[in-house]
C-alpha cells in the first residue's frame, strides 16, 4: 500500500533499519546486516491493520542500478511463507 519508508544505518546496532509506514495503518520495523551478493535480506516484525504481528522477511534483489525486485514472506515455524512480490524502478 501507499505510504512512506525510511532506511538508514544505525551504528549502535551495526545494522541497517527500515521503517515502513503504510497509508492503511500497517507498519514494518525491520533490519538488515546489509547487502550480500546483490541481495538485501530484511527481517523483523510487521504489524498489519488486522492486528497482531507477523515475523516478516523481505528480500530485495538488486537487478541493476535502476531496478530491484522485492519478495515478501512471513516466517511461520521457522519457514518463510511467500506473501507476494513486486519490483521498484528508480524514477528520473
Amino acid at each position: 500500500p501507499d505510504g512512506s519508508a525510511i532506511v538508514g544505518y544505525v551504528a549502535g546496532l551495526k545494522k541497517y533499519v527500515y521503517r515502513d509506514f503504510h497509508a492503511d495503518g500497517s507498519y514494518a520495523d525491520i533490519s538488515s546486516d546489509g547487502p550480500v551478493e546483490g541481495r538485501w535480506v530484511w527481517t523483523g516484525p510487521y504489524y498489519p491493520t488486522s492486528g497482531g504481528a507477523l515475523n516478516a522477511k523481505r528480500t530485495y534483489v538488486i537487478v541493476n542500478a535502476n531496478r530491484y525486485e522485492r519478495l515478501f514472506a512471513s516466517v511461520v515455524d521457522g519457514k518463510p511463507q511467500t506473501m507476494g512480490h513486486d519490483a521498484c524502478t528508480k524514477q528520473p
